[in-house]
């Protein structure tokens, strides 16, 4: 006898290229989690995937991987509007669930995820890799040491390329989910209730409306409870070659600036400038993924709670929820 725990059994709804970085290639590298299955609306397409990622089965639907009892849990980067459908159907077919983000198109379906969740007893891990990364958990950690005293403004920003986003993407599409905020403003939004420990108030936004419906920038003015104030702004549009992304925390005692804290693996770094005079710092180079998927795998196996669980993408999209309220815009699904 070996004692080796049997590798935890994955199949992927959908055939989104999301999915070799976020999870094929980092399985690859991570004992004991395997992705056996892929499933697409058309079995040709799953087909044609499987062949050109190596996994070993394909299947014409999405429910053949949710009924199927040799597979432990599911991995669900579809668009935004199939991913409560899903998710719920994973968890009352006793699958583990790592949906990506955003969890729901808005509250309310954020919320039947979590009486799901309570239903089942399931486990739901929504896939802010970023969250499972050391560097994040690094300022974090200097922010609760004090480092900077008392917090009392933050700027967030996550602005990519206009000529990365076609015009025929998902996100460009209102009834798929689309929109700035819920790609990239949820990072935003969950970075700042990590960092803080609680959920801001949206003081005002303004959205810049890149399609019909579609904000293709979101800004907004937030504030906290203990008086803390933030901007956010998160863009499909920014008319910079480069991605635009940074988080910069002004204290009593200093200033704390971290860029591409996201995907610390594109060069991460934090600058933290105080009393005690400047210090730099560079991010693990691991991929996020490869964080997110190991922990995953450890999770499935009931070791330990998840951060990014239904609960707290529930919290997250109140947030979303009332940005596009606030900027004039229906939030998705609405």
């Amino acid at each position: 006898m070996t004692g080796e725990v049997a590798p935890l059994k994955l199949g992927i709804l959908g055939v989104a290229r999301i999915a070799r970085p976020a999870l094929i290639e980092p399985a690859r590298t991570v004992t004991g989690l395997e992705v056996t299955t892929v499933a697409s609306r058309t079995l040709s397409r799953a087909q044609d995937y499987a062949a050109q990622h190596g996994i070993a089965h394909a299947r014409g639907d999405y429910r053949a991987v949710i009924d199927d009892p040799q597979i432990d849990a599911v991995y669900i980067p579809l668009p935004n509007n199939l991913h409560a459908e899903w998710s719920i159907a994973a968890l009352e077919a006793g699958k583990a669930v790592l949906c990506e983000k955003p969890l729901s198109m808005n509250t309310e379906e954020a919320q039947t995820i979590c009486d799901a969740v309570t239903r089942t007893g399931g486990l739901f891990v929504e896939a802010f890799h970023y969250r499972f990364h050391p560097f994040i958990h690094r300022i974090k950690a200097l922010l609760d040491d004090g480092a900077i005293g008392r917090v009392h403004h933050i700027e967030i920003r996550a602005q990519v390329p206009g000529a990365l986003i076609p015009a025929d993407n998902i996100r460009r599409k209102p009834e798929l989910g689309g929109g700035a905020a819920m790609d990239l403003g949820i990072y935003c939004v969950d970075s700042l209730r990590f960092l803080m420990g609680e959920a801001p108030q949206v003081v005002s936004a303004e959205a810049t409306l890149s399609d019909p419906n579609i904000d293709g920038t979101m800004a907004a003015s937030l504030r906290f409870a203990n008086g803390t104030t933030a901007t956010l702004r998160a863009s499909h549009i920014y008319p910079e070659p480069s991605l635009d992304s940074v988080l910069v925390l002004e204290g009593e005692g200093g200033r704390l600036t971290a860029t591409k804290h996201f995907l610390p693996q594109l060069g991460a770094e934090l600058l933290l400038e105080n009393g005690k005079g400047v210090h730099r710092e560079a991010a693990d180079k691991t991929p996020t993924y490869v964080y997110q998927a190991k922990a995953f795998a450890d999770l499935a196996r009931r070791q330990k709670r998840p951060e990014t669980d239904a609960q707290s993408g529930l919290e997250n999209m109140k947030i979303i929820d009332a940005l596009y309220r606030a900027a004039g815009l229906a939030p998705r699904g609405h």
